[in-house]
């Protein structure tokens, strides 16, 4: 379920349970957890998943407290408002605010990596923040432009070493079509795959 998805979810279960309260003539429906009835296992279950997501953000795994701290409100939507819904609540925005932070660190490093000509670098920096954050649009479209920039380097590379095999200077050859792979990075891509046949066909010679 998508973030935006999950959000509408709970702002919607929320107005739905305050109509009813003022349906039925309940006012103290969105009170504190001491108002209302709950079987405590309920209230167990629901600390201890945001003790774990608490711990997967502070080891950096924002994702996976992400998830920890969803499946803690979706445990007390519905039934009450919990002061513990709000914890999971604040601990997803803590893991989204991390997660942003630490994609933007990486994309710092990216455009540092760039300026220095270093494009392996900055395209494996660029990428950890899409890793990060597979939302970052701006990482995205950096990456992509170090991407392209990578490629036209290895179609020069692949070029010179047809050159280099037609003339039979197989080692420099071979040197060239390792480097064409390590621009492309890709073993899906068409060039990608070119220089590794090539490479099959210099080990037979």
């Amino acid at each position: 379920m998508r973030r935006e998805h999950k959000d509408l979810l709970v702002n919607s279960v929320r107005a739905a349970v305050f109509l009813l309260g003022v349906i039925v003539g309940l006012p103290g429906v969105f009170q504190t957890a001491s108002a209302t009835s709950i079987r405590p296992q309920y209230e167990a279950s629901m600390r201890s998943l945001i003790q774990e997501g608490e711990q997967a953000r502070v080891e950096s795994n924002f994702d996976k407290a992400i998830e920890l701290c969803w499946r803690a409100v979706e445990l007390g939507l519905g039934r009450v408002q919990l002061r513990e819904i709000r914890m999971a609540e604040e601990c997803i925005h803590k893991a989204r605010v991390g997660r942003r932070n630490l994609a933007r660190s990486f994309f710092a490093e990216g455009h540092a990596q760039r300026r220095q000509e270093q494009l392996l670098q900055a395209r494996a920096a660029f990428a950890e923040a899409l890793r990060i954050d597979p939302d970052y649009s701006a990482a995205k479209s950096v990456f992509l432009e170090v991407q392209q920039q990578l490629l036209e380097q290895a179609k020069e590379a692949f070029e010179r070493a047809v050159v280099l095999e037609k003339s039979r200077n197989l080692e420099p050859a071979i040197a060239h079509l390792k480097q064409v792979q390590e621009l492309v990075g890709d073993p899906n891509d068409p060039l990608y795959k070119k220089a590794e046949n090539r490479l099959r066909d210099l080990a037979g010679d």
